[in-house]
């Protein structure tokens, strides 16, 4: 029995470090491009954390408001330079979104992320959603299931784009202020 314990355990903690003690030190945002109605130039800021597990975005002019009845849309197209060390790549594992809402009864938002390599097909996206009566400054996270995470390439790096948009609808009056956006990241050898 111990012959058979020891070494699975064995190769089931190896494999859990792998993925958790990722060196990292050489992972840099090397640039980012960005453009749509919802983020002209100069009003978005952009930081890798310390510990290269997540982005963030933050916004001083997202904002979608109206009084009455309504569908509008806004989004920012965002284009990350991401280099990393040769065997290593990433995926997008969670998103965080902070927004400020000022919602009456019957209007209501969503708030979509989707994420994409350039030259990739695949993509994958998170949302929020939130319907009035509803007032104040909030943060929520929204997980990606793990089948659903697309990883960057191994070998060489692809640009990380991001399609941050949000959707106001409603027949009562509604204000959305985006004020951040976090893309939390998880790092694997390849």
């Amino acid at each position: 029995m111990f012959s058979y314990f020891f070494p699975g355990l064995l190769v089931v903690l190896t494999t859990v470090l792998s993925v958790v003690a990722q060196n990292v030190s050489g992972v840099v945002l090397r640039g980012v491009s960005h453009g749509g109605q919802a983020c002209p130039q100069g009003s978005t800021d952009f930081t890798l954390s310390v510990d290269k597990k997540s982005i963030t975005a933050k916004y001083t002019a997202f904002t979608l408001s109206s009084t009455n009845s309504y569908f509008q849309r806004k989004n920012c197209q965002i284009n990350l330079d991401i280099a990393y060390p040769a065997g290593l790549q990433y995926a997008v594992s969670d998103t965080t979104f902070s927004d400020s809402v000022n919602f009456e009864k019957g209007a209501s938002a969503q708030h979509r992320i989707l994420y994409y390599f350039s030259g990739s097909s695949d993509q994958t996206s998170l949302q929020h959603s939130y319907n009035g009566p509803l007032h104040g400054e909030l943060s929520n996270t929204e997980v990606s299931a793990t089948g659903d995470q697309i990883w960057s390439p191994c070998g060489g790096s692809l640009p990380l784009n991001i399609n941050n948009a949000v959707v106001l609808r409603g027949s009562g009056p509604g204000k959305i202020d985006v004020r951040s956006v976090s893309s939390g990241l998880v790092w694997r050898t390849c």
